[in-house]
């Protein structure tokens, strides 16, 4: 402790003790203690504050258990950001980001209870500092105080500088401009001071109805009532509703009785009059709607993936999905993605895929983790959609995709259990209405049929039911070549028609529309039967090339995970070479090495045919990845690469 003060002191920093946690409750020995191990222990508080080395010591021996505060402001040349996330504040600091700019890498300490102090530099001047400047966000300047790492929190954590964000390490940044006028004037230019939750179509009505019910309950009258309404419609509400609209929900609210309380066994309610009517945003009409959930559902190795990858380069690069006709559509503004991935690795398989996709990287965001309460990296899950939002707002993503949705439930869920999964659906769901962006969780079906495609998905049907628009992904029952996805379910329009795609060794191409339906894709009601193991591993195994050739070992032991036995597996490698997709060889020059399998690209037959290689819907394809290859020469002598199946 006293090198750490020392190191206080030496940096300029105003040193004061604090009372301290003991055995959970504040040294101060008042059980009501509303600030425990938080509060001065000295008589005049921060004033007290000083770098002098001797007071220090005396300090510590006296009270040797102390917790560190270090006085802010211009004594000791920074100010402080406290951010709350009990309050919010890491959501309203999040948003001031996006609207003002980041903040700078400058030294940050993680406190014991969740919060972040965010350390700057003291401006020039001497302004006059305001508290707060958003709810949950507080400046410590002037006249205030943080509580300094290495202390204690009443929760039992330690408050810690950032491992990457040490004093250390890295110096005081200058504070933004933004952060300054914020923190004084209570505005940026001519922006509002407060940062509230913005009321976009859709909610609008809902919550004024709700606002002004609220004031009704209290006894005000409808000409009481107006004045508040408009003043939440002018600040929050965009676009603003019109002032007769205003007028409406007031008087509507204002014939209910004023004595209604919530909990006294009344219902809440809202008189569908007072609701105005408002259309549904898309990312991709009708299949993805903005501000809800969609569900796209297939079986492992069905090309899900490829799919939804493809779905988030057109966001990357301006939305030009296939219409109804199957002809690029039209274009909307280009808009960042987050992907959350449990079963793809980012370097070997995400990033090479979205480049075959042409995807606009520099806005492809990937959530890895979270941080918890002790400043460590955890895994990120469901239970976490506050970190999720956070990350929606500082990087403005208008898709979500999390593949797949089972991977991050959380260890605590049970999948099938429907009272369990509902509230993740259901934050899930708030998070996409109240940020305008879509959320597409990717899931497996189940390998047991079911009368009708809707119930085939894995786990919970209320999966199915919170779910806006379903998505059915799967083969291609007209063209062997080709996969479908097909628009099984839409609440919101009617749903559009089948679209095929195609994955080669170059990637992902858009193939047109069809008349497919469920049933074709889940080889229900058709001539084909049910699927056999050997038309299970073709599909798959033409989805494991499709993103490069791969050595055999590789190959096997992902078909071994995918219950696709060895001799299967032959038959889908003979059964791929009879239709000319597949080629078998080996590295040029490495004679026992293992064999490498290829699918052709489509270009190969092209040529042959004397035809242009396919074009993708964003133009040509590029290929992932080139091998060399080795003609099946072993010992000077020429082979049947069939002949070394596995060798």
């Amino acid at each position: 402790m006293r090198k750490v003060l020392e190191a206080y002191a030496d940096r300029g920093w105003s040193v004061l003790p604090l009372h301290s946690i003991r055995a959970g409750k504040c040294s101060c020995g008042n059980p009501r203690c509303t600030s425990p191990g938080k509060h001065p222990r000295t008589t005049q508080g921060v004033k007290d504050s000083t770098t002098d080395r001797e007071q220090i010591r005396a300090w510590w021996a006296r009270w040797p258990d102390a917790n560190i505060g270090i006085a802010t402001g211009l004594i000791s040349g920074f100010v402080a950001i406290d951010i709350d996330p009990r309050n919010a504040g890491h959501l309203n600091l999040a948003e001031l980001e996006q609207k003002y700019g980041s903040l700078p890498e400058t030294p940050e300490a993680q406190t014991g209870g969740g919060g972040r102090h965010v350390l700057l530099a003291y401006p020039d001047g001497t302004p006059s500092w305001k508290k707060a400047f958003a709810e949950g966000v507080d400046v410590k300047a002037d006249g205030g105080y943080i509580v300094a790492p290495p202390s204690g929190h009443i929760s039992g954590q330690s408050y810690a500088w950032d491992a990457a964000l040490h004093p250390d390490d890295i110096p005081l940044a200058e504070c933004p401009s933004w952060v300054v006028e914020l923190a004084t004037k209570g505005s940026v230019g001519q922006s509002a001071p407060e940062v509230l939750d913005v009321l976009l179509s859709g909610k609008r009505n809902n919550t004024l109805v709700s606002i002004a019910g609220s004031m009704r309950r209290r006894g005000m009258t409808a000409e009481e009532i107006l004045p508040g309404l408009q003043a939440v419609n002018a600040r929050r509400c965009q676009p603003p509703l019109d002032d007769s609209e205003l007028k409406r929900i007031a008087e509507s609210v204002s014939r209910y009785v004023p004595t209604e309380e919530v909990g006294s066994g009344k219902a809440i309610m809202v008189c569908l009059a007072d609701i105005a009517p408002e259309p549904v945003d898309y990312l991709w009409q009708p299949y993805i709607p903005l501000g809800k959930l969609t569900l796209m559902e297939g079986d492992p190795g069905g090309g899900k993936t490829w799919l939804a990858l493809a779905i988030a380069a057109a966001a990357t690069m301006g939305c030009r999905f296939p219409a109804g006709d199957g002809k690029p559509g039209q274009g909307r503004e280009a808009a960042s993605v987050i992907y959350i991935s449990a079963e793809d690795g980012l370097a070997d398989t995400l990033r090479p895929r979205l480049d075959a996709v042409e995807a606009d990287v520099s806005k492809v965001f990937a959530i890895t983790g979270a941080v918890d309460d002790e400043g460590k990296s955890v895994p990120w899950d469901m239970e976490k959609i506050a970190e999720l939002e956070v990350a929606v707002v500082q990087t403005g993503a208008k898709l979500v995709i999390i593949d797949p949705v089972q991977g991050f439930l959380g260890a605590e869920v049970d999948m099938h259990r429907a009272n369990e999964v509902r509230p993740r659906l259901a934050a899930l769901a708030t998070l996409a209405e109240r940020r305008r962006c879509a959320v597409v969780l990717v899931r497996h079906l189940t390998k047991a049929g079911a009368s009708k495609a809707i119930y085939r998905g894995m786990g919970s049907i209320d999966f199915t039911a919170a779910a806006r628009s379903v998505l059915l992904v799967g083969p291609d029952s007209q063209d062997v070549n080709n996969r479908a996805m097909v628009h099984i379910k839409s609440s919101l329009a009617p749903a559009g028609p089948a679209q095929r795609y195609e994955l080669t060794n170059d990637g992902f191409r858009w193939a047109g529309v069809s008349n497919l339906t469920a049933a074709d894709v889940l080889g229900m009601e058709s001539t084909r039967g049910d699927r056999s193991a050997l038309e299970d591993a073709v599909e798959w195994l033409r989805d494991f090339l499709a993103d490069g050739p791969k050595e055999f070992p590789v190959i096997d032991k992902a078909a071994r995970r995918h219950d696709i036995k060895s001799r299967t597996l032959k038959r889908a490698k003979d059964e791929l070479r009879t239709r000319e997709q597949l080629d078998t060889y080996k590295k040029s020059g490495v004679f026992n090495g293992p064999w490498i399998w290829e699918l052709k690209r489509k270009e190969d037959h092209c040529h042959e045919e004397g035809q242009d290689p396919p074009k993708g819907l964003f133009g040509p394809l590029r290929n992932i990845q080139e091998t060399h290859i080795y003609q099946g020469f072993e010992g000077g002598k020429e082979v049947d690469p069939l002949a070394h199946f596995g060798t």
